[in-house]
């Protein structure tokens, strides 16, 4: 559910995640927080501590293992080291993993052309990883080609994948890889955006065997393209588990479904298409595949003087679910001013998380817990922290909400991954955690105290 990283036009989403008093500050080593804190929805985890990829210039997708690591695609672009693509690993309390590659960081300059990047991630069932992006061949074709590449359990290109651990993708120009779905038999479906020239991008879905080799029986030698609209400004692509995908043509307010084979599929809308009506002008912004074939979509419905939230859930033939929401559409109350509609989650049990940036005044990020039937189950948990830019989000194991993103009410350019809880819990936080390397912690007081209402009532 990622825009590509080269869209300048695509609005920019403060992600904001402390609650208030929190101080983001290392530990002394031996400090201990024994504080018991009634911790929920929507709380910064306090044994979870947001740790900086030095150097990160835009960090894009993150997936979580069973276990609670966690890996995050980015780039890294800083004064020594130019736009590498980068895939990095944290451990459960969200420090850096020491046993993966460099300190918890690999770091790859493809190509040698130092300009790649790294736009998704996905976990494989061995613990290691698969990711996508891009990367300039400046030293032979001068093209922009999509990457797809694995990654072992420790942080090495796995020399059994494709060539040296990568598959390169032409695209007779340009070709940037977007997301990323490994299916339940390992096979790979990836898409994103082909621009050979004029009128404008054509989406390309391509799906290959584990080994990186182009699986044969998907379109022609393993990949198909498709026009979807003659406009460089959709942006929204989401891969479901059986490899169906999902695209949003935001200017055009449709959404196109293509089948686990990579096509357009019949039985949705009108050939595969749907057009949003339920707004005069709805600008689609995120969505999402549910395991029955549903699709959630998140947007603004713009008004003439100002926008309101809108989400609305389609049905698997295209139709709108009538029983979801009101109607089958969600809109954010009055006193909510939105900023962005940055992701929809699932929770694992049919309903959703959506993840949207508010003005009140200042820019907040609130999550709203749809239940299933569209439902929301209460209040929005609103966070009080300025200056972070959320990029993607995954319900974890746990069913806890990690996000990825840059933080720069931590510092300049501070990229990394946090957690929200998403129930209501009680953390016993004795020992929290000791601030090393100069890497923020999070001490015991990131959550209020029994009784206290989180954030602001809406």
């Amino acid at each position: 559910m990622r825009a590509s990283r080269r869209d300048p036009s695509r609005s920019p989403a403060l992600f904001s995640l402390l609650a208030p008093g929190l101080a983001a500050l290392p530990l002394l080593a031996g400090a201990t927080p024994a504080v018991a804190q009634d911790c929920g929805f929507g709380d910064l985890d306090p044994t979870f501590a947001i740790t900086e990829v030095v150097g990160g210039d835009s960090m894009n997708g993150v997936d979580v293992l069973p276990d609670g690591r966690a890996y995050a695609a980015l780039q890294i672009d800083s004064p020594t080291v130019e736009a590498h693509f980068t895939v990095s690993r944290t451990l459960a309390d969200g420090t850096l993993d020491p046993s993966f590659a460099a300190g918890g960081v690999l770091s790859l300059d493809l190509l040698g052309s130092d300009d790649s990047w790294a736009n998704d991630v996905e976990v494989t069932a061995d613990g290691g990883a698969v990711a996508v992006g891009a990367a300039w061949d400046a030293f032979g074709t001068d093209e922009i080609l999509g990457v797809l590449l694995r990654v072992t359990a420790d942080g090495q290109l796995d020399s059994s994948f494709g060539t040296d651990g990568m598959v390169l993708v032409p695209g007779g120009g340009y070709c940037e890889l977007n997301e990323v779905e490994v299916l339940a038999d390992g096979r790979i479906v990836v898409a994103g955006l082909v621009i050979p020239g004029s009128p404008g991008p054509d989406l390309t879905i391509m799906r290959f065997h584990p080994d990186g080799s182009p699986d044969a029986s998907y379109g022609t030698a393993g990949a198909v393209l498709h026009d979807v609209v003659a406009s460089p400004d959709y942006d929204e692509i989401a891969i479901g588990a059986d490899g169906s995908v999902a695209v949003a043509s935001p200017a055009f307010s449709t959404v196109s479904l293509f089948d686990s084979n990579g096509q357009l599929d019949p039985s949705f809308g009108v050939g595969g298409r749907v057009e949003i009506t339920q707004s005069s002008f709805y600008l689609i912004k995120t969505l999402a595949i549910d395991a029955d074939g549903g699709v959630v979509v998140g947007g603004l419905h713009l008004i003439p003087s100002n926008a309101e939230l809108m989400a609305l859930r389609l049905l698997a033939d295209g139709s709108l679910d009538t029983s979801w929401g009101s109607g089958g559409t969600w809109i954010g109350p009055e006193a909510y001013e939105p900023w962005e509609f940055d992701g929809i989650a699932a929770d694992g049990e049919g309903g959703h998380y959506l993840v949207v940036s508010l003005m009140t005044p200042s820019v907040r990020t609130a999550l709203v817990h749809m239940l299933p039937g569209g439902a929301p189950a209460g209040e929005p948990a609103i966070a009080d922290m300025d200056g972070v830019f959320v990029t993607d989000e995954v319900v974890d194991a746990q069913g806890r909400l990690v996000v990825c993103g840059e933080y720069e009410a931590l510092g300049p350019s501070y990229h990394g991954v946090a957690r929200l809880l998403l129930d209501d819990v009680w953390q016993d936080l004795g020992g929290g955690l000791a601030g090393a390397g100069g890497v923020p912690t999070l001490s015991g007081s990131g959550c209020p105290a029994q009784g206290e209402t989180f954030g602001i009532d809406l």
